[in-house]
């Protein structure tokens, strides 16, 4: 029998393009641009609609990766690459931002709906199941009255960004626990 660790799918969801970079929308993109970093590498290759790289994140092996189709229409790449690599459902972890839950923290969530995120469903429409991890970043709530989709493709003001900044590398430590499919967890930065 085999020690080796099975191969784990680590997908950001966002939006492509320099006018997205900065966006709420795209925490999901921050934190696979981090891993690379903490790695020494560049996501170069195309497959499946997305800029991908190998990496192994505490022994773990991984495909991290960033869709190129689009938030609403992410589940198109995440689809291809589970089917590419012969993976289950169980062996994706999806990050993406969350208005639920306040700016600096982060939440793992097993399984589940969308909770009204359009990128979410989009993944469950295309892999038939909700029977996923996320890793949801918050991005916290819009202005009473304000408009969420203009909320979450506006950039962060600075000390926003820096809590997020700080949710993102706990997130990072946190990683071990959930490519390995271990309990459930939470943080909040800065605590």
């Amino acid at each position: 029998m085999s020690n080796r660790s099975p191969l784990r799918l680590l997908v950001g969801l966002g939006n492509p393009g320099r006018q997205y970079r900065d966006t709420k929308h795209n925490v999901g993109y921050w934190l696979i641009d981090r891993i690379v970093a903490s790695h020494e590498l560049r996501l170069r290759r195309h497959e499946c609609w997305a800029r991908v790289a190998r990496v192994s994140i505490f022994d773990i092996p991984a495909i991290v990766a960033k869709p190129l189709t689009f938030m609403n229409s992410s589940g198109l790449a995440v689809r291809c690459l589970v089917e590419k690599y012969g993976l289950t459902a169980a062996e994706l972890v999806l990050v993406h931002d969350d208005v639920d839950i306040p700016v600096g923290r982060y939440r793992v969530k097993r399984r589940g709906g969308d909770a009204g995120h359009l990128g979410v469903r989009s993944v469950i429409q295309e892999l038939g199941t909700g029977e996923f991890t996320r890793l949801r970043i918050g991005v916290g709530r819009p202005p009473l009255g304000g408009d969420a989709v203009a909320y979450v493709l506006s950039p962060f003001a600075e000390p926003q960004r820096e809590e997020v900044g700080r949710a993102i590398e706990e997130a990072m430590g946190a990683l071990a626990e959930l490519l390995g499919a271990q309990g459930p967890r939470q943080g909040q930065a800065g605590s």
